[in-house]
């Protein structure tokens, strides 16, 4: 038994593809790749398809099943041979879009660092970098920036004790809060006093509002000190459909932040890639169905005192996904029948077992039978023949819709 080729099966089986799928069949997606790789080689930033705004991200869509989170894994890989750190974040009622801080954590949490195993900020301070010219740099840059009032001075107090204090529990404490917990900011303070050199380095923590975005800016110098830069994947966007319509109108600004979109928001220097159902726009930004996003959500912004400054921003998200998404193209018959060849040829490795040739599904002719369909089926069909050589598997493949319908549950999670 091939393992590695078991596991693919089993990714495949399951419809979360992995690593390992995506070394053994690949992608052929040249439009999202070429505009990721341009991504990747541009600093500031490359103008979005349509002539869109000059951004550092991108969206990709398409229908259920068709193939986005391959993408996602696939654009991962690439990121990550050339030596970029990737973080691939899955919305859901743990990691709603709108909440910054939650999206963060799950950002340094899922943080997958080029040919290392570990946690994001402790393989970023392994070796000894900080007397070389990159961590006296980053050290610089974050004071600099913390005296014009864009980071709060704890960052740089914090590179400081880091730095010169061999309190291996303090450390820890330290990349715990660089990561998104809590850390007082006396014991920092406390850490300075015991060190002569650093007695008179101020340390202030931030304003509680602002602190998701400033470890984000943080996080993002701190890997460009050491690698290329940073690259975030957020899978099922089509998730803030379900949101209410406050809650949209946020996750709508918060793409247009993290993407650099938004003119009044100083964004984080990373790349972001977002993949979102070809549906979404009309069902729910431009729908006639019923009242849709791009009349309302401004409206209801402008409502609340709290969050009428995100009114612009709002606006530019929503047009973003409406103009700007790339497309995923369906494969020719030819590319089919390399996908069935290979799948194949994994399947017989991991089960040790020579695969019959497929039997077509019996609607495939239907416009929605999507990629997904055609990898599961022979799945599905040669699971049956192993077991049992003498029956005749009939496997029909059924429509799924996302489901845009409001559950305010989803929400409960980020108030409390």
């Amino acid at each position: 038994m091939d393992v590695k080729a078991r596991k693919a099966i089993e990714a495949l089986r399951c419809g979360v593809p992995n690593a390992e799928v995506v070394r053994e069949l690949g992608c052929d997606q040249a439009d999202a790749e070429q505009h990721f790789c341009t991504l990747l080689s541009e600093e500031k930033g490359a103008l979005a398809p349509n002539d869109g705004p000059r951004c550092r991200g991108m969206l990709v869509s398409g229908g259920f099943g068709s193939g986005k989170s391959h993408l996602l894994n696939y654009l991962e890989q690439l990121a990550l041979n050339e030596n970029f750190v990737c973080s691939r974040v899955t919305i859901s009622k743990e990691t709603p879009l709108y909440d910054d801080a939650r999206v963060f954590r799950a950002a340094v949490r899922q943080a997958m660092v080029p040919r290392r195993a570990g946690p994001l900020f402790e393989e970023l301070c392994s070796g000894d970098w900080w007397n070389q010219p990159a961590g006296s740099e980053l050290l610089r840059n974050t004071e600099q920036k913390g005296q014009r009032g864009e980071l709060a001075t704890m960052f740089a107090a914090t590179l400081r004790v880091y730095q010169d204090d061999w309190d291996a529990a303090l450390r820890t404490s330290i990349e715990g809060w660089w990561s998104g917990e809590k850390l007082r900011v006396a014991d920092v303070r406390d850490a300075l006093k015991r060190m002569e050199c650093h007695r008179d380095v101020p340390c202030r923590g931030a304003k509680a509002h602002e602190l998701p975005s400033q470890r984000a800016h943080f996080a993002a110098d701190f890997i460009r000190a050491r690698y290329r830069g940073w690259v975030l994947l957020l899978d099922e966007l089509e998730l803030i459909g379900q949101y209410s319509r406050l809650q949209r109108a946020r996750s709508y600004a918060a793409l247009s932040r993290w993407m650099g979109i938004d003119q009044s928001a100083l964004a984080p220097e990373i790349v972001v890639v977002g993949a979102i159902s070809d549906d979404y726009a009309a069902e729910k930004i431009g729908s006639e169905k019923s009242a849709g996003d791009r009349s309302s959500a401004i409206t209801t912004l402008a409502a609340r005192p709290r969050h009428k400054h995100l009114r612009d921003a709002c606006k530019a998200g929503m047009q973003f996904i409406e103009r700007n998404c790339i497309e995923l193209g369906e494969p020719g018959e030819e590319r089919n029948r390399e996908i069935l060849e290979r799948l194949g040829n994994i399947y017989s490795r991991a089960y040790n077992w020579e695969t019959p040739p497929a039997t077509p599904l019996s609607n495939a002719g239907a416009s929605w039978t999507k990629m997904r369909h055609r990898i599961r089926a022979p799945i599905e069909e040669w699971d049956i023949l192993r077991m049992d050589p003498e029956t005749t598997p009939h496997i029909i493949a059924e429509e799924e819709r996302t489901d845009y319908t409001e559950r305010t549950e989803l929400e409960k999670e980020a108030s409390e």
